[in-house]
């Protein structure tokens, strides 16, 4: 199973990526989000957890779903409904 820390460096990836690719610079990024500029390069790094609000905050101004940042992570176990029966 992945962990915590290693996920977290896979979303950063990611946002990274998708920053890049929208012309953005950190700075940039971070003053569009409302988010602290510090903050966000920890948050590439993956060093910091993101909150959900956060997340979507970024997604929208890169212009991605919060899916597009997250997608699947390496043996993470698959949500299933629970048995009500």
């Amino acid at each position: 199973m992945v962990s915590l820390a290693a996920s977290l460096k896979i979303l950063g990836g990611r946002i990274r990526e998708s920053r890049k690719r929208k012309g953005f610079s950190q700075e940039g990024l971070a003053l569009a989000a409302d988010i602290d500029r510090s903050f966000m390069g920890q948050v590439e790094r993956g060093q910091r957890n993101v909150s959900f609000a956060t997340l979507y905050r970024l997604a929208t101004v890169i212009d991605a779903t919060s899916q597009t940042c997250v997608g699947t992570f390496p043996d993470w176990p698959v949500w299933r409904e629970p048995n009500r029966g």
